[in-house]
């Protein structure tokens, strides 16, 4: 039996259709029973979209947005007539993949259509805010540590350095303080030096003179320089006449000898060894007038000197370097040496520049009489018994 379809070809049965067709018996299926074989579906390809062809659109298209996918065009099978329709089974992949690839193309399309690709979602500030609390939490630890644990720790470190370094400043204390006691050590030694030249002295004083002087004055010396000798005695005048006995002493009381005087009065003249030939005790004088104050002493030979012999000695006195020494005031130019007469008897003498100043010395017999004024000369031979 035979039947027409729509487009005007004739069914064959299925065993004519298979000799017809060469035995190519996979294009129809037969059903059975004398019933109209189904023609199997054709295969379709189908193009499913990836990353790659993404990327190779966006190539092709110069780096703008992605192009959508158009599938290619499928070619359908011839239609027939009184097709049944395709059983659920075999149609199911197929609507899988159209519906995955139907939707993607929906989404690219509103993308495009809105003008800009999707944007993915923002994340959510969470994470930004437990950093920041986190940072906090760091921070507040740290200054803990600083300003509460750490001072604990320097604490005891500065207490053991106190101790240890305290003992070291106390040693140069004490050895700073030692060497301050030797200083006192050469004020004695100065002081134990100072009385190496001993003054020289007699037990008693007895005066010379005759008739006693208008005046004996006691002078007490603490130092015995010929400075300190003539400072207790002033140059004054006076209208009358005064002889005054001067007794030079020390602070006990006991007077000074010719030897201790004569060596600062006429230092050249009276060596140690001439004046070893007079008596330590001796009268010294002090005669005041209109012109001044004027010094001079007596002085006696020992028993048993030559006295010839010490008189021609006498002319080296007049070469002593030590005049002056004999004067309260600076008595001027000295003149020269003369020959005179003091109580009758031969004198040398010589005048200064100072009024009244005039340098005498007498033998009186065995008495040396050495003046700084004629008038004064004359008063003491007189007083000596002359």
């Amino acid at each position: 039996m035979e039947e027409n379809n729509n487009s005007g070809q004739q069914w064959q049965a299925p065993q004519n259709q298979g000799a017809n067709n060469g035995g190519n018996r996979s294009q129809f299926l037969g059903t059975g029973e004398g019933e109209i074989p189904l023609a199997k579906m054709p295969s379709e390809k189908i193009d499913i979209r990836t990353m790659a062809s993404d990327v190779t659109s966006t190539q092709e298209t110069g780096g703008g947005m992605p192009m959508p996918y158009t599938p290619r065009p499928q070619t359908s099978a011839p239609k027939q007539t009184n097709t049944p329709p395709p059983s659920a089974p075999s149609q199911a992949p197929v609507n899988f993949v159209d519906q995955m690839v139907g939707g993607t193309m929906q989404t690219m399309q509103k993308a495009q259509n809105i003008g800009q690709v999707p944007t993915p979602p923002k994340k959510s500030g969470g994470g930004l805010f437990k950093g920041i609390l986190i940072a906090i939490i760091v921070i507040g630890l740290l200054a803990i540590g600083y300003f509460f644990v750490y001072p604990l720790f320097s604490a005891k470190d500065t207490n053991v350095s106190t101790e240890v370094k305290t003992p070291e400043v106390q040693k140069p204390a004490e050895e700073i303080n030692v060497p301050v006691v030797p200083p006192a050590e050469p004020a004695t030694t100065t002081e134990s030096v100072a009385p190496v030249v001993p003054v020289l002295t007699v037990e008693v004083h007895s005066s010379f003179l005759k008739t006693r002087a208008d005046l004996v004055f006691d002078a007490k010396l603490s130092a015995f320089t010929l400075n300190d000798l003539k400072t207790p005695i002033a140059f004054d005048t006076t209208s009358v006449p005064l002889f005054k006995e001067v007794v030079w002493k020390t602070q006990d009381n006991k007077p000074l000898s010719f030897t201790q005087v004569a060596s600062l009065i006429f230092p050249t003249f009276f060596t140690s060894e001439k004046v070893a030939n007079f008596q330590d005790d001796f009268t010294l004088f002090a005669y005041s007038n209109s012109q001044g104050t004027w010094l001079g002493f007596i002085v006696k030979l020992k028993d048993g000197i030559d006295i010839g012999k010490m008189q021609d000695s006498m002319s080296a006195l007049q070469k002593d370097t030590g005049l002056k020494n004999i004067f309260l005031s600076d008595p001027g130019t000295m003149g020269a040496w003369k020959d005179g007469k003091v109580r009758n008897k031969p004198t040398s003498l010589a005048s200064f520049s100072l009024p009244g100043a005039t340098l005498s010395y007498t033998w009186l017999d065995r008495y040396l009489l050495v003046s700084s004024n004629t008038g004064a000369a004359e008063e003491a031979g007189k007083r000596l018994g002359y």
